[in-house]
């Protein structure tokens, strides 16, 4: 959108489509600074971690790393704690835990659990049940206390319940008025 003044905003937009965005973006802008137009020259660039899914070898879970695949095997090389899983039935180990924490600047439970790891989404109920053991990991690497890893893991618990497939809720006695 451009305003009478000239001022070109952006608003929304996704992941998938970002490049295109920015192309037309900058298109505009150069059209209301009066810019000579130029083609893009971003659009094989790649962006950090990201390899094409034509290149990524989806056999393995950590393919979703990209470029930075190499970096979290370190990770896991380096100590036998990271390589550990985080729950029996998943690939994913602490070590992307910590990489979640040192490079893409997870903050919290749900930050791990839900936006990197993805196991509200995709089991919430693996997700719930390691919630404490992951919390105590991530304190001990933000130096938080016990105190917020309890209570990080209350939180995000009471997130996931309302994820899991089966009701948990009481059942409400129906009454019949004649």
């Amino acid at each position: 959108m451009i305003s009478d003044s000239g001022l070109v905003t952006v608003i929304g937009g996704k992941w998938t489509t970002y490049r295109e965005m920015a192309e037309e973006i900058v298109d505009e802008a150069s059209k209301v600074a009066d810019l000579p137009e130029v083609s893009c020259k971003t659009h094989h660039f790649s962006i950090h971690g990201n390899i094409p899914a034509s290149h990524a070898d989806q056999s393995d879970h950590l393919y979703i790393y990209g470029s930075d695949i190499p970096e979290i095997k370190k990770l896991q090389q380096s100590d036998a704690a990271l390589k550990q899983k985080i729950h029996p039935k998943y690939d994913a180990t602490y070590a992307e835990v910590l990489w979640a924490i040192e490079c893409e600047m997870a903050e919290t439970l749900e930050d791990v659990l839900a936006r990197r790891i993805r196991f509200l989404f995709t089991d919430a109920r693996a997700a719930i049940d390691i919630a404490e053991d992951v919390a105590q990991f991530m304190a001990q690497r933000l130096g938080k206390s016990e105190e917020w890893a309890v209570l990080e893991t209350k939180n995000f618990i009471e997130l996931a319940k309302g994820y899991l497939l089966e009701d948990h809720s009481p059942k409400k006695e129906t009454q019949i008025i004649n």
